[in-house]
């Protein structure tokens, strides 16, 4: 009997893009999708936006950490995802402006954490946000880490 396949040409739906986290050097980006799909985005200080930063973790709740960001600066970024048949769609652009050095001590902690309780914190926020398809690498779940903290200290 033929075989009869459905080919999914639909993109992902992209809803509740935010920026969050801000702090000097860093942003946070997250937004939903209505199903399964990786996670971009573009970002730079033009509208023509230069740089991007990507995730090929395919999840509905997206969360990207931008890093090494300059201090006092406006930044445009667009979100975008493409689902397992490469679908893609890319959100319209917003903004946000890094934090300015003088309202802390000079931002984030550049050193890693030297205390068990300081690991053990890393590891368990890796693991949570691993565990609900937010952030896949180590590295992120230490930024994630740090910009907590830095809400907390500051």
């Amino acid at each position: 009997s033929p075989r009869t396949f459905t080919l999914d040409t639909v993109k992902p739906t992209i809803s509740n893009v935010t920026s969050s986290l801000i702090t000097p050097t860093s942003a946070t980006i997250t937004w939903n999708t209505n199903e399964n799909a990786n996670s971009t985005v573009f970002f730079g200080t033009e509208i023509n936006v230069t740089s991007s930063s990507t995730d090929n973790i395919f999840v509905t709740g997206h969360l990207v950490a931008l890093t090494f960001l300059s201090s006092s600066t406006l930044y445009y970024y667009n979100v975008s995802s493409c689902d397992t048949a490469n679908n893609c769609n890319t959100s319209i652009q917003y903004n946000f402006t890094t934090l300015s050095n003088s309202v802390s001590s000079g931002g984030l902690p550049t050193t890693p954490p030297y205390s068990e309780i300081d690991l053990y914190m890393c590891d368990k926020t890796y693991e949570y946000i691993q565990k609900n398809g937010q952030i896949s690498n180590y590295i992120d779940s230490l930024i994630l880490y740090y910009q907590i903290l830095y809400l907390h200290l500051y």
